[in-house]
Parts: C-alpha cells; structure tokens; sequence
C-alpha cells in the first residue's frame, strides 16, 4: 500500500491501524525521505516494528509515478530476512542461507545498493544456494543522482553497501523485458575489469564505443557518455533463449575504460542497441501480458528503471497505463513497485541477473 510520509509518527500509525498484528514490513521509500530514515528506524524498532527495505528515485503505485512516500507491505510470518554487506572480494552475510529450510521457499525479493561493489558476486551466491528453486524479483536501490550514500536498510540501520533477501512462500511469475535492440556488433569484450570494460576486439575500449556510436549518430560526437550517449545507445550482453542483459555506460574514464554500474565478464558478446518510447513501452505491456495466465494473484511487484523514465519522460504514464490496462484484463490487483537503478530478475528459466533499462514484472499468487 502507498502512504504519505508527512511524519514518522503518523507513518507507524497508520501501518498499526491498517495491520496491527503485523511486526515485520517492506518500505520502499522516496529518496526525498531519506533524511528521516535513522528516526523512523529507531522509533519503528521502539515500537516493535522491524522494517526492511530500500530507498528509491521513485515508487510505483499502480499507473502512477510517485516522488514522496513509501510503498508499505506487510511480511508473513513465514517470510525470511537476509541481508548482506558487499565487499570488493565477498559477502559478509549477517545470516547463513543454510540456517533456513529452503523447501518453505518459492520465491525472493532481493534489493542491493545500486552502488555496492561485487553486486555480482551477491547475486551468486544467492542463485548457489536457491538455484532454479525459486523465482526472484527485485531491485537496485539508490539515489537518482548516484550519490554515494547508504540506501539499503535492515531493523535498526542502514546497512554499507548492502544487500537484502526476503523470502517468501509464495509462488510468483515473473518476466523481464527492455524493448533494446541490438544495431551493432557483436563485439568481444576482450578486457575486463569488475565493472569496466577495458577492450573491445582488442581496441582501447572507450573510443571503440564511441567511434561506433558516431557511426550511427554523428550528432553525439564529443557529447558526454552521461547522459547523452548511454540514453540512445546502452550497451548489451547476448544471451542465447533469454532476454539481453542491458549494461547502462556511466562514464569513459580518463585510461578509456568504459564504466558500468555492474559488473562485466571477460569475453562477453557485447551489443549497442537502441531503442525508443515505442518500443519501451510495448516491451513493458509484452512483459506483463506473458503473466495473463496466472490465477488467484495476490500481489504484483512492478521494477522499473529509472534512466527508462527518464528516457520516457511524460511518456512513463503511458507505460504504466499500458501495464495497468493489461492487469486489468486478468486481476484487480495494482501493480506496486519501484523506479529503481539496477533491475534484478530470475525465474526457471533464466539465471538470476542484476540489469539495467529493464521492466521487470512479478505477480505472487495463491
């Protein structure tokens, strides 16, 4: 459910009055509360309310956009809360996945600061224990300036560089889609290093894209990577049967390293695409249409990206329309949900990733 956060106070209120004999909640919170985070925590905590969650550039409730407020969901009691702290090299896991009984499971919502390094390496570790067992949603969290502040939070804190899992018990269909179409390559990404790309074909990395893209859009030349270029022409990772992994570029830096906000492995097949509200659009209205055959849904978790509704503009209600529309057709239940920077997604048929300029759907059902 959305609320208004006018006040803590008058937030924990109202989730008392709406759920009272619920202890454990969900926030998604707008950016513009963050300043309120260490006071709602320590008056939730006083309370004996345990929040988790992460804060956003924006919410989704429904066919509408949100700048303030937070989306509240209360958490069964057969839910599981893990979180994590990101290292370059690990993950320091506050609990061990092996403590819980991973047949009560069927599905995870994980969140990570968009920002953590080795956002690869939690996801791993993840899909190492659960596999193909269960579906997952979910989200990267964090600031739409990409300021450098902590945006995961667990109990009584905020967590650095931190990871969140919540399992659940429900059964969930999930699908992921971007509407990006490759226009050029493929390439090899013959250097890597963690989230920069070094070498393509052997080439200086930096000028390789940029020489490519000038090809297709002499208007670009010289202009900045952020957010000029990476806003047409995203880079790609080719998958064979699953959706394009999206890797938004951030920046050439000055060794002409291209720098991602994820990780890249060596000797990928890289792509530049392009796409336009158009196709954005229809890709998100495609994603939840493949979900029209589920019965009995209880909630619909809803991952947008937020460079997408930046591309998209005014145009983001259509999109959210055009999912609300096709909702409509199969269920009364809103899409809630994030604009988040980093879009995660895994189901039984494709392996657990962390994506960029992607839609990503969820529909738990009974």
């Amino acid at each position: 459910m959305y609320l208004p956060f006018n006040s803590v106070d008058e937030l924990l209120e109202t989730l008392h009055r709406k759920h009272p004999d619920t202890s454990n909640w969900l926030l998604y919170v707008s950016e513009k509360h963050a300043d309120k985070m260490p006071e709602l925590l320590s008056a939730a905590t006083a309370r004996g309310f345990f929040l988790y969650g992460g804060i956003f550039p924006g919410l989704i409730q429904g066919a509408r956009s949100k700048d303030k407020g937070a989306i509240a969901i209360p958490l069964p009691e057969q839910a599981a809360v893990v979180t994590a702290t990101l290292t370059e090299d690990s993950c320091n896991w506050q609990e061990e996945f092996l403590t819980y009984n991973i047949d009560i499971f069927r599905s995870a919502l994980v969140f990570v600061d968009c920002l953590a390094p080795n956002v690869n390496g939690f996801l791993d570790d993840i899909y190492s224990h659960f596999g193909m067992q269960i579906n997952y949603a979910g989200a990267g969290a964090g600031y739409h300036d990409l300021r450098v502040e902590q945006s995961i939070f667990a109990g009584e804190g905020m967590i650095p560089s931190g990871g969140l899992v919540v399992l659940l018990p429900d059964k969930t269909n999930n699908r992921v889609k971007h509407g990006w179409s490759r226009v050029a390559g493929p390439f090899i990404a013959t250097q890597t290093n963690g989230n920069m790309i070094s070498e393509l074909n052997w080439e200086s990395a930096g000028s390789f894209y940029r020489n490519e893209v000038e090809k297709l859009a002499p208007e670009l030349k010289d202009k900045p990577v952020f957010p000029y270029i990476n806003s047409r022409y995203p880079i790609t990772i080719g998958k064979q049967a699953a959706e394009d992994v999206v890797r938004d570029p951030i920046d050439i830096n000055p060794a002409d390293d291209i720098v991602f906000l994820s990780q890249v492995a060596e000797n990928s097949a890289i792509y530049i695409s392009e796409g336009d509200k158009f196709t954005l659009i229809d890709a998100a209205r495609q994603a939840t249409a493949e979900c029209s055959d589920t019965s009995g849904v209880t909630s619909c978790f809803v991952s947008d990206c937020f460079s997408r509704a930046l591309m998209l503009g005014d145009d983001l209600e259509n999109e959210l329309n055009a999912v609300d529309e096709v909702l409509n057709s199969f269920t009364d239940t809103q899409a809630e949900g994030v604009l988040a920077i980093g879009e995660i997604c895994g189901n039984k048929s494709a392996k657990l990733e962390f994506y960029n300029k992607t839609f990503v759907i969820s529909l738990a059902y009974s």
